[in-house]
């Protein structure tokens, strides 16, 4: 309950309420932090586990092993990986996803292939562990070809599958292949496309250089995403007119998001339209809609 209402605090005071602390305890307080964006503090919680004399169970180690993705803190997750192994845990589904996932996240697709090899009987949490991998490394034949054997294999893909494989194929510029797998996701294995979907259909497009096409699909979803990942594409491709009808629609979404006004007036910089571009930074700046200064931190 702490954990879903992001109260920490509370939730560690409970957990250090209870006296004889088993490996449910300890899993509950470290995925607490996980989840709540606090991965250090939930590997040093692993940490204080182990000297409490709880080992790493099916359950607190993936969530060690996730924390690790998070922080890029591949050094640990191969410790963690050492365990898995010793202990026989490295065959389960959670684990090895986690891992699979870890690798992926610190830039080696090498070892998560490795992980993925060494799976007996891989089932689709395992396959979708994958084809995210290579979507996050843009290896987009890698995750068509992983996506083939998961079917081979009698598996069924779910909507996180096809995410993963149209997220792939759209950032490769993958056009056809995008629409191939939109089109098997929606009439084979009847899955509705959420709005996640959608946006890579459109990203896809955009990146083709086809606004018109793109703007036809997002007109069928109406999501903030897919529209401003069009409006991206307006930008790239300097669109003034579908720019204009993108970034219109984003500010009767969200009134408050900078995004569509700076997109929209770079637009209008691109096209040489210095006037609209300035009217529509005062109209942001009369609405007090600043954009969010960047920041950077390291581990």
């Amino acid at each position: 309950m702490y954990s879903e209402c992001g109260q920490i605090g509370d939730a560690f005071k409970a957990f250090a309420d209870i006296v004889w602390k088993d490996d449910g305890s300890w899993s509950s307080i470290i995925g607490t932090y996980k989840q709540n964006g606090m991965e250090s503090e939930a590997l040093e919680l692993c940490k204080e586990m182990l000297a409490d004399g709880i080992t790493f169970t099916s359950y607190s180690l993936p969530l060690c092993i996730s924390a690790c993705s998070q922080l890029s803190a591949m050094q640990v997750g191969k410790q963690l990986h050492v365990f898995a192994i010793k202990s026989g845990y490295n065959y389960d589904v959670y684990v090895a996803s986690s891992m699979i996932d870890m690798y992926a996240k610190c830039g080696t697709m090498e070892e998560s292939d490795k992980v993925f090899g060494e799976q007996v009987l891989p089932n689709e949490v395992i396959y979708n562990a994958v084809i995210c991998g290579y979507a996050h490394h843009g290896k987009a034949q890698e995750a068509v070809e992983v996506f083939s054997k998961l079917e081979k294999n009698g598996l069924t893909p779910n909507n996180v599958t096809f995410l993963a494989v149209l997220s792939a194929c759209s950032h490769s510029g993958y056009v056809e292949d995008t629409l191939y797998f939109f089109t098997l996701m929606l009439n084979k294995y009847k899955i509705k496309p959420e709005s996640e979907h959608y946006s890579c259909l459109v990203d896809a497009y955009g990146r083709a250089g086809r606004i018109e096409e793109a703007y036809q699909i997002v007109q069928k979803d109406g999501s903030e995403s897919a529209w401003r990942t069009l409006l991206s594409a307006c930008r790239n491709h300097n669109n003034t007119k579908i720019g204009e009808k993108s970034a219109m629609k984003m500010i009767e979404l969200n009134p408050s998001d900078h995004a569509s006004y700076i997109l929209l007036s770079n637009i209008y910089l691109g096209e040489g339209k210095w006037e609209e571009a300035r009217k529509c930074r005062e109209k942001m700046a009369k609405i007090r809609v600043t954009k969010d200064p960047g920041s950077s931190w390291l581990i």
